[in-house]
């Protein structure tokens, strides 16, 4: 994984100013995209912990009258610090396959000890024991959120891949053209996989206006650099391990690029320092030519009339 190391070109401190304006925004807003919430706002009466098969996992879904159980999907926003996104290269079709379901999309967000985003970790843990209090005891692994830099960070990732014989025939979902341009990924299903919906992933940019409305519009994953920030949409799902205990996953389902301003200054600065340019040089005095014929005066003196003359 790519990761990020903080260095002289990058201001933490504008960075995470500019975190927790993010993070105070959409906490005022609740709810700006659709089946979106913070997840320091979720509304635990109106979800449940519900179990399917093809594969076999427990998901958080919001339950609908009219539509029935959805999935629950909830936004964390943070710090870009380590990624692996696609596109993948064109040699890694020569993967074995038991290494190709491994294969995944993952981000590292935190937020440098920024207390906004140390709420959201600690939301995280409480919906950790939810999931373990719904399951008898010593059941569900241990989970931790990951520490980068002393500070409580945030990982999350989706395969690219499901095994056929754990989908009941469910059929595969097409790869999106930013995420598999040269079809890699397509030629790495080899009829044994698909591309489900545990694994499809949307990428985006928020783009805000003069009114301060935010629209959105499809980016490709190269967008991302380490240092933006970020908002992940995510899921919490619960899948079960080959020592028949369960597992507590945070599921990629979007990324969209909020701010990218202070790792565009900090690029700027960093390719100043290793560019410098071309210094300018004292200007020399001018050359001088001698002419290569001796012209008859009158000549000379006929070519420069014609020379100022002006056309009326």
């Amino acid at each position: 994984m790519q990761h990020y190391t903080i260095n002289k070109f990058y201001n933490c401190k504008t960075a995470v100013a500019s975190l927790k304006a993010v993070i105070e925004a959409m906490e005022a807003k609740k709810k700006e995209h659709n089946q979106v919430f913070p997840i320091t706002a979720i509304k635990w009466d109106d979800i449940v912990l519900q179990q399917f098969t093809d594969p076999n996992i427990w998901r958080f879904c919001e339950v609908s009258e009219i539509d029935g159980k959805i999935e629950a999907q909830f936004c964390v926003q943070g710090i870009l610090y380590g990624k692996e996104l696609p596109p993948i290269s064109s040699n890694s079709a020569s993967i074995n396959k038991r290494a190709r379901q491994y294969l995944r999309q993952h981000v590292s967000l935190y937020g440098a000890g920024l207390d906004a985003f140390n709420k959201q970790v600690e939301a995280l843990k409480l919906v950790y024991m939810k999931i373990a209090n719904h399951f008898p005891n010593n059941s569900i692994k241990f989970w931790l959120p990951t520490m980068i830099e002393d500070h409580p960070g945030l990982d999350a990732s989706t395969r690219y891949f499901t095994h056929k014989s754990l989908c009941g025939g469910t059929r595969s979902i097409p790869f999106g053209e930013f995420v598999d341009p040269n079809g890699a990924l397509e030629a790495m299903l080899n009829g044994e996989f698909i591309h489900g919906y545990d694994n499809y992933m949307e990428y985006f940019e928020r783009l805000t206006d003069s009114s301060g409305s935010h629209q959105y519009r499809t980016v490709s994953p190269t967008a991302f650099k380490l240092g933006d920030i970020v908002e992940a949409v995510v899921t919490i799902c619960c899948v079960p391990l080959q020592d028949k205990k369960l597992k507590m996953l945070i599921a990629l389902r979007a990324l969209t690029l909020i701010d990218h301003s202070e790792q565009d200054r900090a690029a700027i600065l960093h390719m100043r320092q290793r560019y410098p340019g071309v210094r300018s040089t004292p200007r020399s005095s001018p050359m001088k030519r001698k002419a290569p014929y001796t012209t008859n005066p009158e000549v000379r003196s006929a070519e420069s009339a014609v020379s100022h003359m002006q056309i009326d």
